[in-house]
């Protein structure tokens, strides 16, 4: 069946027919960043452009949403973000939209407030609140939600008046939080999701089995990284005046060298012996998930995101890969099309 796709756009859920969209690209990831999307579209004949200058700064919230005609009547949500900037072409009647998802109101968000004795998921909720947003936490039942509050403040302290100090945004704080407790953070609309990190898909989850799918690609291996590398984390605690290593290299853990792999050093403050062991190994997986990765292109699929499985033929077996990137284009010429970054990730 052929394809016949129709795109639109909605302000704070309102239908905007004044708009015709000729193409669109999506750059989502699973990396520490906003996903962004670029939409151009036809304005109407007859239509003028200031409502889009002066009226968008009081609703700027965009929903780009598409269907297949051919195959459902449903709107399926491709995008939601905030209007960053707006082009207008002069004496034509083409305009485009930047756009960033919610994770942008953290990026752009400069934080010097004090938190003293909170633990990970207090401090994720003062920093949503304090962004207007929503947020919902759920950490791996094997981590200890810990205090962490008074260790960051004091680091906090100590390098206020530099310009380049440790966190800058309130983004720099939910991520570094974030990948403590070996979770994931991304939008979902309006609201922050943290989430455990998986390697391979769970009972309900949605997997996009491309063992069928036209497609075309590559296969990268890093061989650096399966040659085996070793984690070193260091700390010192302030108050008992007492540093602290551990290298981890995906076997064991030991005060010194374990091997010649090569190393990756990390320094943290104020960590126990068996916190930096856990960092120790959420930092050794996060590592070794790029060993083996691929470069796929596909026909455009609706729900087709990061932290998404897709089903692969690898060596013969089907393999489940995690989706790290997603770029999506359309347009009339070409159709719907996604370059999608997989990789074997390790938990």
């Amino acid at each position: 069946m052929i394809r016949q796709f129709e795109c639109r756009i909605l302000w704070n859920d309102k239908l905007d027919k004044n708009l015709l969209i000729s193409e669109f690209e999506i750059d989502s990831s699973r990396y520490e960043s906003s996903d962004v999307a670029v939409v151009s579209c036809i304005l109407k004949v007859g239509q003028g452009t200031e409502w889009y200058q002066s009226q968008c700064v009081h609703s700027p919230w965009l929903t780009l949403q598409m269907r297949d005609v051919n195959a459902s009547v449903v709107w399926n949500t491709v995008f939601e973000g905030r209007v960053d900037c707006i082009r207008r072409a002069h004496g034509q009647s083409k305009i485009e939209f930047e756009c960033r998802d919610a994770m942008a109101a953290l990026i752009d968000l400069r934080l010097q407030n004090e938190w003293i004795n909170h633990n990970g998921s207090d401090l994720l909720y003062a920093v949503a609140q304090k962004a207007n947003l929503e947020i919902d936490i759920e950490f791996p039942s094997t981590i200890s939600d810990g205090m962490c509050g008074q260790f960051w403040q004091v680091e906090h302290k100590r390098n206020i008046l530099l310009s380049q100090h440790r966190f800058q945004t309130a983004a720099d704080i939910v991520f570094d939080i974030a990948r403590d407790m070996s979770c994931d953070l991304y939008a979902a609309g309006q609201k922050i999701m943290c989430r455990p990190i998986r390697a391979v898909p769970q009972k309900d989850d949605e997997i996009f089995d491309l063992r069928n799918c036209l497609y075309e690609g590559t296969l990268s291996s890093d061989l650096a990284l399966n040659k085996g590398i070793t984690v070193c984390f260091s700390s010192w605690d302030s108050r008992q005046r007492i540093g602290t290593t551990v290298y981890y290299d995906g076997v064991s853990f030991s005060k010194n060298e374990i091997n010649n792999n090569k190393i990756y050093s990390f320094r943290v403050p104020g960590k126990r012996l068996e916190d930096l062991k856990r960092l120790a190994k959420s930092k050794y997986n996060r590592l070794m998930s790029h060993a083996v990765s691929s470069e796929i292109s596909v026909p455009g699929m609706f729900g087709l995101a990061p932290r998404k499985f897709v089903a692969l033929l690898w060596e013969g077996k089907v393999s489940y890969f995690s989706v790290d990137r997603v770029v999506s284009h359309f347009s009339h010429q070409h159709g719907f099309l996604q370059n999608v970054t997989i990789k074997k990730r390790v938990v």
